[in-house]
């Protein structure tokens, strides 16, 4: 029997479940609002006509209501620009990271045009930034590019977390047509700190025809992460000058902007709204492991190791979910701490029966 499982029968725990919370929003609904929300453009000059142009529109091009972000992309000159919500905060690579949100490439006429949508660490300075051959900054997200047809009649995606790029890259996305993005990194999507970041593009006028694209196997350490304090859009090759390279377009994005340990439900190891049968099994996995566990691994009080200090903020928040309270009883409490150290002790023995 499965330990989720066997947990939750033992307790007979009424599972509730609801909708995840990601943090930020942004409907781009007017420039003043952006701003205020922390949207901000860098090197978004055109000289000459040539140059980076992202930022706020008034357009209506990627769907929805009035009012998105996007631009074109020329030349990078003197640096990589980019428009995005400097958060201030840092995630890093050990984090759950999610972005949903509405996306055209109204045209892309340069065989080197691309540009790329995720997280990123704006500190790092984009004057050095050349993420297209492996350098800064630290990015975890998509890269945009174009086929090698001239002229181009769909893109590419491509995903990227920090210098790994995917060697899948379908010509999913067709110039001109409106498309919905979901994009998730799970830090341990393929195992104990390896990671998995996997898109999916879904016609906006049919959203049940989409295409899947993931990127897996990307190990991390927790000693030395990559640290992340915006999400937006940024131009990330070297152009030719001589013509445009591409216009894009985003609205209606929500994505993770707050890093989990603090705007986490305590106890929510896995970010789904809610603290239950599959938190303590997460905690239950990583029982006594430390130094250098994270959130996501079971430790809550960010002390890095995963131990009774962390099995007593699960028990405390059972059944909590996010945005209410369903707190339990304090001598259910005491029931589910009891609980869950004999599903401690019930892995360890199958641990044992194994060795």
């Amino acid at each position: 029997m499965r330990l989720a499982s066997l947990f939750a029968v033992c307790f007979c725990v009424l599972l509730i479940g609801v909708a995840s919370s990601w943090g930020e929003s942004q409907s781009f609904d007017d420039a003043a609002s952006a701003a205020s929300a922390g949207w901000t453009g860098k090197d978004n000059t055109p000289a000459g006509g040539l140059g980076l142009d992202l930022g706020w529109s008034d357009s209506n091009i990627a769907g929805g209501t009035a009012g998105e972000a996007g631009g074109t992309i020329t030349w990078r000159s003197p640096g990589i620009g980019y428009y995005a919500d400097i958060t201030g905060i840092a995630l890093t690579q050990g984090e759950v990271l999610h972005a949903e949100g509405r996306l055209t490439i109204d045209s892309m006429v340069n065989p080197d045009g691309a540009f790329e949508l995720g997280w990123f660490n704006e500190s790092q300075g984009p004057g050095s930034w050349i993420p297209y051959y492996g350098g800064k900054p630290d990015f975890i997200g998509i890269r945009f590019a174009e086929p090698k047809e001239d002229p181009p009649v769909a893109g590419r995606a491509m995903l990227r977390v920090g210098a790994s790029q995917s060697d899948e890259r379908p010509e999913i996305l067709t110039v001109g047509n409106d498309f919905l993005f979901t994009l998730d990194y799970d830090p341990h999507g393929d195992g104990p700190n390896v990671g998995k970041l996997a898109l999916r593009i879904a016609d906006a006028a049919d959203p049940g025809t989409y295409t899947d694209v993931t990127l897996g196997g990307i190990a991390w350490d927790s000693e030395n992460l990559m640290t992340l304090d915006a999400f937006g859009m940024l131009s990330c090759d070297i152009l030719d000058q001589t013509r445009p390279g591409a216009e894009f377009y985003i609205d209606d994005l929500t994505y993770t902007a707050t890093s989990s340990n603090s705007a986490m439900l305590p106890g929510d190891a896995n970010n789904d709204g809610i603290v239950n049968d599959l938190d303590a099994v997460i905690l239950a996995e990583n029982w006594q492991g430390g130094p250098g566990k994270i959130w996501s691994q079971g430790d809550f009080n960010d002390d890095t190791y995963v131990n009774d200090i962390d099995a007593t903020i699960l028990a405390a928040n059972w059944s909590t979910a996010a945005g209410g309270a369903s707190v339990p009883e304090p001598g259910m409490i005491g029931l589910i701490i009891g609980g869950l150290f004999a599903l401690l002790a019930y892995s360890n023995r199958r641990a044992s029966r194994r060795a």
